[in-house]
């Protein structure tokens, strides 16, 4: 692909963090018939660094590869830091698939099950440490079936 070529779609430099964020958002399909290599390896590198809608990572979590692990973790270990509580729950999914190849998450899927005060995100953490680190779950298994009768119980009353 050419600037020219660029110019013609109204694109930005294909380089430029705008550039890929327009081929990820969409744009990538005009290029795709002139350079099929780069319009995907453009929107593959604008999914990673789609800041601006928030679903980059989401997106990795659900299709990446082993290669996005690092990517992946870090974003999980970052949530636990700033004590986001909404959300790591797709990135725990997300994790989840790539079984113990996702070794690294256990400490802070663990950390995220034991500190959030979401209920509802507890049990994606804990199909997540199943999938990736299933010994030593005893206690979190009785703790969430506990936590389970306590929310029903008190839904009924």
């Amino acid at each position: 692909m050419n600037d020219e070529s660029a110019s013609d779609h109204a694109y930005a430099p294909a380089r430029s963090l705008k550039g890929l964020l327009h081929r990820g958002r969409g744009l990538g399909a005009l290029l795709a018939p002139e350079d099929p290599a780069t319009s995907a390896e453009l929107v593959y590198d604008a999914v990673r660094q789609d800041w601006r809608w928030g679903t980059g990572i989401l997106v990795l979590a659900e299709h990446g590869e082993a290669q996005d692990l690092p990517a992946l973790i870090d974003e999980l270990a970052a949530h636990a830091q700033a004590r986001q509580w909404c959300g790591p729950d797709r990135l725990a999914a997300g994790l989840a698939r790539f079984g113990p190849a996702a070794a690294e998450a256990a400490p802070v899927l663990r950390r995220l099950w034991l500190c959030t005060p979401h209920s509802c995100e507890r049990p994606a953490y804990l199909k997540a440490l199943a999938a990736i680190a299933p010994t030593g779950l005893d206690r979190a298994y009785t703790e969430s079936l506990r936590a389970a009768a306590r929310d029903r119980l008190a839904t009924t009353s």
